[in-house]
């Protein structure tokens, strides 16, 4: 299974990267794509990735970005499932 995973945050991207990180376990299970956060990937790139994927997971501490609500609208307008992951911010990460 393809999971692409997008974020609202700069602390969300941690969390997204820690869940490919664990993904790398049952790597013949799961492959999980996170796109970088200063993307220099063209949204060509992004789509593409997005339409390789099962599903797209956002995770959210508080707001999702432009980037991100971008992201989630392609994967619902071409028939991703979508699934937005409410996780609390990590105060000790707090700048």
């Amino acid at each position: 299974m393809k999971v692409f995973l997008c974020y609202g945050t700069p602390q969300d991207e941690i969390t997204a990267l820690r869940i490919q990180a664990l993904a790398t376990v049952a790597a013949n299970y799961l492959d999980v794509y996170v796109p970088p956060a200063l993307t220099t990937e063209c949204q060509v790139e992004i789509q593409s990735k997005i339409h390789e994927s099962n599903a797209l997971v956002a995770i959210a501490s508080s707001e999702l970005d432009v980037q991100a609500r971008y992201q989630i609208g392609y994967a619902e307008e071409n028939g991703i499932p979508v699934f937005i992951v409410h996780v609390e911010p990590d105060p000790s990460r707090v700048n």
